[in-house]
């Protein structure tokens, strides 16, 4: 979502909405660029972004192949690394196997 960690105010913060809108042209310009099979999104930032949503509630979205009608990528929501550092055990299991599901999309 993001080019950089924010690194003004509290740290390991979530972006601002105007950090990302500085940033979204450059991904928007990148994903046209590369044009990928799969984004793997990691957490709630970049998911909501990439399927235009105002809020979002992750549990709704993991490890659910998402098309948009916008690109011709599929979107594969997976939880943020740093909650997997939190939770891990199983959580840290379905996301391997999400990832899976991404390299059989490819």
């Amino acid at each position: 979502a993001v080019k950089c960690r924010p690194f003004v105010g509290k740290k390991n913060r979530p972006p601002t909405q105007v950090e990302i809108n500085i940033c979204k042209p450059y991904l928007w310009k990148e994903i046209q660029l590369i044009k990928p099979k799969v984004i793997i999104t990691l957490g709630a930032i970049p998911t909501r972004i990439l399927l235009k949503l105002e809020k979002i509630t992750m549990a709704s979205y993991v490890g659910k192949t998402q098309a948009v009608d916008y690109m011709d990528s599929y979107i594969l929501p997976i939880w943020h690394p740093s909650f997997l550092l939190r939770a891990g055990g199983q959580y840290t299991q379905k996301a391997i196997e999400y990832f899976k599901i991404a390299r059989d999309l490819i």
